[in-house]
């Protein structure tokens, strides 16, 4: 059975900024009214904020409207206060972009507290609401030396309804959320400072207000703070919350319009919230790294399992050529070109995975593919994102891949491994599942709880695609070898899948690049390879020898132009392109075994021959930016 549950989110505005005139408009392209959000980070962060795992609620409240009756459309940018949103332009941006009928609801606050001038921000309001002015000297930038007259935070807020009245626009004030209590909440306790203040305004300008900041407290009542923090916040600061905080606080500002005696979203809002889901009609534009922008990156929390995934590629001014990358950088579209005004629709389907019972290591803390959420990356020269459309499916198969650091989904440049190019080869209905692991042999593969995880969730139809080897070799101990205990380990593996009616597949590891002075390639795997294929022949399983493969495919390379094809300085792990053909060959070894699975394959994937591999300098896939240089320590069991 197919789920889908759709949210209209519409893309920011900054990111359009980056390839296309500020005056663009980035309104909705229909006739609908538009809810906008102006805010800070607590509105604004999605994705994990760059890993670190901060949730804005504004991009979790769209699934409580009805998007057949209004647009929701987040405009919120971490880092701002109530008056550099004004003086940057973002206000104005919104404003230009709205039409009457629209409604707007404004958080500020958290940034306003610092120094009017002279710090790495300039961006303080004065306390209070009164009439109080500061003039200041900037001191950053474009505008050092340029004179301002700051207000108060007060007088800040009574400017954005004035102009939210002047264009028609509903107005609805919201005090800002409250940081992480360090004592035991008293529900009973009065609000301070930029809470009380913000209520203040909303009062005397009669105007609806959402106090998240009692509304909240309430819901923290009777929680220890540590527990607050645990179960609600980052572990970076006390401000910024998790998804689940993030979806606490959307849910707060539902429960506090709901209180309204007059709520003007009322005839918006569903009976049931939907689960979630995406899409947006306003283009993104973003260019490849190393030209103009950076990538454009979104994240959404969905439950374990595959989703469906329909991305909407195309600008109306902008001659685009869309890559797709999901996750820990899985490659799910490749170069999906547009014309100018051209408009596709592509469809993928990804898995999101939790770690169960993994003994995770210590690096894979923050890798993407661990997390409650699922991550989408879009690249290109430029790209062109509209919209995007998840929906959880529980019909799809999985093709599950268990092996070490050649197969895993490697986090950064310039390492690539087969398995994260492997999605990009199925067409939606096909989720790869990438339970591989740098340093993993079989036998700690198994130690570390993966086999169980994948054992857990295989299911009949499913696909499991078992490469190792590289770590396995180094094993020592009595008894320990290829044809004992990694054979024994193989059979039971592949044993147990078919128990649960799944589909096993073994694969043999690729070689090394280990060329001898004739320009052939020697081999450096020992029996291991020859052990797959005894296991293969014994228990008559499908068998791709990608050791066979790799082997003609190094030599077609050449030893000197070889190691364009793997990491620098590295003879074990390859690049995006090395990986790409290691890919092919992986689809090749499924359509000459005629694997059922091979119906699945992309229609645009012409038969293989390793010994003819692509251009090397025909392959043009985008690359994500350089990590930092921590992060581009050799994958483990190099």
């Amino acid at each position: 059975m197919r789920l889908l549950a759709m949210i209209v989110l519409f893309i920011p505005i900054a990111l359009l900024a980056q390839t296309k005139p500020a005056s663009s408009s980035s309104r909705p392209a229909n006739d609908l009214p538009t809810l906008w959000l102006v805010g800070d980070s607590t509105v604004r962060n999605g994705s994990g904020n760059g890993g670190n795992g901060q949730w804005g609620w504004g991009d979790r409240i769209a699934g409580y409207f009805d998007t057949n009756k209004i647009n929701v459309v987040n405009r919120a940018r971490g880092g701002r206060s109530s008056r550099s949103y004004i003086t940057e332009g973002l206000w104005d941006a919104v404003l230009a972009d709205s039409k009457p009928g629209d409604f707007v609801i404004i958080q500020m606050g958290h940034n306003d507290g610092g120094p009017l001038a002279g710090d790495n921000r300039e961006r303080g309001s004065i306390r209070g609401t009164d009439e109080k002015t500061e003039d200041v000297t900037l001191t950053l930038g474009a505008n050092k030396g340029k004179k301002e007259t700051v207000h108060t935070y007060g007088w800040y807020l009574r400017k954005y309804i004035a102009d939210a009245r002047e264009h028609k626009l509903t107005p609805i004030l919201c005090s800002p959320i409250p940081r992480r209590p360090k004592t035991q909440v008293d529900p009973t306790s009065q609000p301070t400072t930029y809470a009380l203040w913000a209520e203040e305004v909303a009062t005397a300008e009669h105007v609806p207000f959402v106090d998240l900041n009692r509304i909240i407290l309430k819901h923290y009542a009777g929680m220890k703070p540590d527990e607050i923090k645990s179960k609600y916040f980052t572990t970076a600061d006390d401000t910024h919350t998790n998804a689940d905080g993030a979806d606490l606080n959307a849910s707060a500002v539902i429960e506090g319009l709901r209180a309204l005696s007059d709520d003007p979203l009322k005839a918006y809002l569903l009976a049931e919230p939907k689960k979630l889901s995406t899409s947006g009609n306003a283009p993104v534009v973003v260019s490849c790294p190393g030209e103009v922008g950076s990538p454009y990156t979104r994240s959404f929390p969905m439950p374990e399992g595959n989703d469906d995934v329909t991305v909407t590629l195309g600008a109306p001014d902008v001659d685009a050529t869309t890559t797709v990358l999901a996750e820990q950088r899985r490659l799910m579209l490749e170069r999906v070109h547009t014309k100018p005004g051209e408009s596709v629709k592509r469809m993928f389907t990804v898995n999101v995975r939790r770690p169960g019972s993994i003994k995770l290591k210590p690096r894979e803390a923050n890798y993407l593919n661990w997390d409650d959420q699922l991550t989408l990356t879009f690249l290109g020269t430029p790209a062109a994102v509209t919209s995007i459309e998840i929906g959880h499916v529980e019909s799809a198969v999985t093709v599950f891949l268990a092996g070490d650091s050649t197969v895993t989904d490697q986090p950064n440049e310039p390492y690539n491994s087969w398995g994260q190019m492997l999605p990009r080869f199925f067409k939606q209905g096909v989720a790869v599942a990438n339970y591989a692991e740098s340093g993993e042999s079989l036998k700690s593969f198994k130690g570390s709880h993966r086999t169980d995880e994948v054992l857990n969730h295989i299911k009949k139809g499913d696909w499991l695609f078992i490469q190792f080897g590289h770590n396995d070799m180094k094993q020592k101990g009595e008894g320990v070898g290829a044809f004992t205990t990694y054979k024994a380990d193989l059979e039971s593996f592949a044993l147990e899948a078919k128990k649960r009616g799944a589909h096993p597949v073994l694969v043999t590891s690729m070689n090394r690049r280990s060329f001898d002075d004739s320009g052939k390639i020697t081999n450096s795997l020992g029996d291991y390879p020859e052990a797959v294929r005894r296991v293969a022949k014994e228990q008559d399983l499908p068998l791709i020898d990608l050791n066979v493969m790799s082997k003609t495919l190094y030599e077609a390379w050449g030893k000197e132009p070889s190691p364009r094809a793997f990491a620098p300085k590295d003879n074990t792990h390859h690049n995006d392109y090395g990986s790409y053909e290691l890919a092919r060959c992986v689809v090749e070894g499924i359509r000459q075994n005629k694997l059922e699975l091979a119906r699945f394959l992309a229609d645009d994937i012409a038969p293989f021959d390793p010994a003819h591999p692509d251009s090397m300098g025909a392959f043009s896939i985008p690359r994500l930016p350089p990590p930092t240089t921590a992060a581009t320590t050799k994958p483990e069991g190099n």
